[in-house]
């Protein structure tokens, strides 16, 4: 795994680099660390191959928000973990879709675990389900999959995306079937019609969920509460 630690302070940056190499050697898991001083050294950086970006929120002239708004669009895979001294900023993660939120005084507590959930976040990455479609049978990545949608006639329609051009992929099909084997893979049927990545999923208000892609899909009113709890739940485990 390769990390990118971003902070104006660089004598804490290097510190975390340490604190994650130590944390990875103790496991065993292949690990390399670069720390970048603040915005502009990490505007320079190149994070084609990074895995994740610890960045801190509070950086002068630049705030660490701001730069992981620029970020996504240009790595939208890219895993995010804000660090930062003030849980009042936790809220504005769920704007740039960050990973994880960490407090500095916390880091010893909480850092192992982290890093544990990025490592299954990016084996989940690889994670695929075999779908059938006219031309036969095919795997699909489901990282891309932003929704799926239950049509007429044992048909099922694959929403996707992947450097912000979407496609659809039509499946022969029902919406359980395909429910049913990606428990646990962090997808919400939020009606009938709909089963949707809650990675993608930026808010869900006034019976409709908001996704990354600008699109808005109507909640089922009978199950409204429960679809907001789950999905609450899910933002919850992947924020915090």
């Amino acid at each position: 795994m390769h990390f990118i630690v971003c902070d104006d302070d660089p004598a804490f940056a290097r510190q975390l680099c340490g604190m994650i190499e130590d944390c990875c050697a103790r496991q065993n898991w292949p690990c390399s660390c670069q720390a970048a001083d603040g915005p502009a050294a990490l505007a320079q950086t190149d994070l084609t191959g990074a895995d994740a970006l610890f960045l801190d929120i509070e950086m002068p002239r630049t705030s660490g928000l701001d730069a992981a708004r620029r970020l996504r669009e240009r790595y939208p895979e890219l895993l995010i973990v804000f660090v930062t001294s003030f849980i009042q900023y936790a809220p504005a993660g769920y704007e740039v879709r960050a990973f994880r939120y960490l407090l500095k005084s916390e880091l010893d507590a909480r850092l192992p675990r982290c890093l544990a959930d990025i490592r299954e976040e990016l084996a989940a990455a690889r994670r695929a389900i075999q779908v059938r479609t006219a031309d036969g049978q095919q795997f699909v990545l489901l990282r891309p999959v932003v929704y799926m949608e239950g049509t007429a006639r044992r048909h099922i329609l694959l929403h996707l995306t992947n450097g912000g051009r979407q496609t659809r992929l039509e499946c022969i099909g029902l919406l359980s079937e395909l429910e049913g084997q990606l428990a646990g893979a962090g997808f919400l049927r939020i009606q009938r019609s709909y089963l949707v990545n809650m990675a993608h999923i930026e808010k869900i208000t006034n019976y409709y969920a908001y996704l990354s892609t600008g699109e808005a899909l109507k909640v089922s009113v009978q199950n409204y509460r429960e679809v907001c709890r789950q999905f609450l739940l899910w933002k919850g485990r992947h924020l915090l």
